[in-house]
């Protein structure tokens, strides 16, 4: 029996989102799949039904939208409390700040904060009544440092990872627990369409480490989450960029301004 009875996964059509689905079910979670794209979320739920005998449901849905998550989240409890969410949806523009499109900063925002804002706000409410429950909020490394090509991406991550930190101590009280994963590079359509428009700088900095795959990713954000623990930078040569970061952030802003 899985430690999760049921799950809504924002974002479970594709990429880490798409596998977290794959592992619950394989472990008799009931999952409801949230994604826009409606073809891909049916191909998607096809695929993680084939993983367990779970019951796999989908709805096509804009994250972003309150309104339209809101009755989302309270059609999911009908059928029975959510004891899981995970926060997966998200976009990622690249390249330099004065070539991007002005709509890329806001549509960065919806997508990679917005999205889930709002499933958690209207998931911890519950959650906060039954004194138990778990979200899963995938953030990215590029949230805690800003890098040339990524003043749409990182700014919007930033806001996610703080978000999370801020909730795990308010919902702490209450029994719920946050889990902020930050992966660097994942192999996801999302990474293949970002390497598109990256400066080389931006390739540069990236290109050290080898992308991780998104069922590694998936597998390491889940134990995780079932851990209890706040966060998870899945991937060796991630974790070791991330604490070189957090215990000398002057030598890796040293080492970016020397690419250019």
């Amino acid at each position: 029996m899985s430690d999760f009875a049921h799950a809504v996964i924002i974002g479970g059509s594709s990429g880490i989102g798409l596998e977290i689905a794959r592992l619950l079910a394989a472990a008799g979670t009931d999952i409801l799949l949230v994604a826009r794209n409606g073809d891909r979320l049916r191909d998607a739920a096809e695929a993680v039904r084939r993983c367990g005998t779970a019951n796999v449901d989908i709805a096509v849905c804009d994250a972003s939208d309150p309104d339209a998550v809101s009755a989302l989240v309270e059609t999911a409890r009908r059928r029975g409390p959510i004891d899981l969410l995970v926060c997966s949806a998200g976009s990622a523009a690249a390249g330099y700040f004065d070539a991007m499109a002005p709509r890329s900063f806001s549509d960065s925002m919806a997508n990679n904060y917005a999205s889930a804002l709002w499933p958690a706000l209207a998931v911890a409410r519950q959650m906060k009544m039954r004194g138990r429950g778990t979200i899963a909020v995938i953030s990215s490394l590029a949230g805690e440092r800003g890098l040339i090509g990524y003043t749409a991406y990182a700014p919007a991550k930033a806001a996610l990872s703080r978000f999370a930190e801020a909730l795990a101590h308010e919902l702490k009280p209450h029994g719920v627990r946050i889990c902020l994963a930050m992966p660097g590079d994942v192999e996801t359509p999302l990474l293949a369409e970002e390497i598109k428009t990256r400066p080389p700088e931006t390739t540069k900095i990236t290109g050290g480490s080898k992308p991780i795959s998104a069922a590694q990713a998936a597998r390491e954000i889940l134990a995780a989450a079932r851990k209890g623990r706040r966060v998870v930078v899945p991937g060796r040569s991630s974790r070791w960029l991330y604490r070189i970061n957090r215990a000398a952030p002057w030598l890796v802003a040293w080492a970016i301004d020397r690419l250019r």
